[in-house]
């Protein structure tokens, strides 16, 4: 058994080289180890290679999926399981904020999904608890990927970002272009969700968004988000009361009753022309 001197020398000795190794290349810690599965690899990589003074740290979780499979968004859709963060074995951590870009829409054996296809870079803001103190990242992450069959994974994913200047790593740019593509806040882009009403008719639940944009649409898209046990199919474009308006019609579904809905809040995201909003705001009752 090793003398407890000896030990403590080694220990010395290993810090000793990582500090070497980071002095020679200072990116050498932005990224963690890949998680890999025939199916698709996983790291952490960070905009920065050490803390700073205490201001919160862009990192992203990087997805690389092998042709044809996809991973989901926060809100899969008709099927799929969205990753599920777990940062609890996190060392000096107060929070982690994941962002999630504008996902494209799927469709398969009449089902309609949400999700993200090849590379995606999911951005993830880390505010520490002590200021100015090194962060030891531990992700627990559990999500499914899908191509004709779902599989489900888990990874555990470990990225340490010690005591120092904020200085840029060479993922930098990587995050800062996928944190591009987030919907923006309510109002900006040029474009903003009005309101949303139940509407019944003839027995019929559907909700309609009222959307406005500062310039002529060109291939609008609605995505939207709604309390557990309900769900929206065939989603439909109807013209508004002038160009710059644009009413989307979702029908219900799910099985929680549909009256019910009317003041519960629903996230919208719309998006056209490469720019996308976000607002979550209540549902109103339709005079109709």
């Amino acid at each position: 058994m090793a003398r407890p001197a000896t030990v403590i020398l080694w220990l010395l000795a290993c810090a000793s080289i990582a500090r070497e190794a980071q002095a020679a290349d200072p990116n050498a810690g932005a990224a963690s180890a890949w998680a890999e599965t025939p199916q698709v690899a996983l790291r952490l990589v960070s905009s920065v290679v050490a803390v700073g003074g205490g201001q919160p740290a862009k990192i992203g979780l990087q997805v690389r999926l092998e042709p044809g499979w996809k991973i989901y968004w926060r809100s899969p859709g008709d099927a799929g399981v969205p990753p599920v963060f777990d940062w609890s074995g996190s060392q000096n951590l107060a929070g982690a904020d994941v962002r999630w870009p504008l996902p494209h829409r799927f469709q398969l054996f009449g089902l309609e999904t949400f999700g993200y296809t090849d590379e995606v870079v999911l951005p993830v803001r880390v505010s520490p608890d002590l200021a100015g103190a090194p962060v030891a990242l531990r992700l627990h992450l559990t999500y499914g990927i899908c191509k004709e069959v779902c599989i489900p994974y888990e990874a555990d994913l470990a990225l340490d970002l010690p005591r120092g200047p904020a200085t840029p790593s060479i993922y930098s740019d990587l995050i800062r272009r996928y944190d591009a593509l987030v919907p923006k806040r309510d109002g900006s882009a040029g474009l903003r969700v009005v309101r949303a009403a139940l509407e019944t008719r003839d027995g019929h639940a559907s909700l309609v968004v009222l959307a406005h944009s500062d310039r002529a649409w060109t291939s609008p898209d609605l995505l939207i988000e709604a309390p557990p046990g309900y769900a929206f199919a065939h989603l439909r474009r109807v013209a508004g009361n002038n160009p710059n308006e644009a009413q989307f019609v979702a029908d219900l579904a799910g099985k929680a009753p549909a009256d019910r809905l009317a003041g519960q809040d629903v996230t919208v995201t719309l998006a056209d022309k490469g720019d996308a909003v976000e607002r979550t705001l209540a549902v109103e009752r339709s005079a109709h």
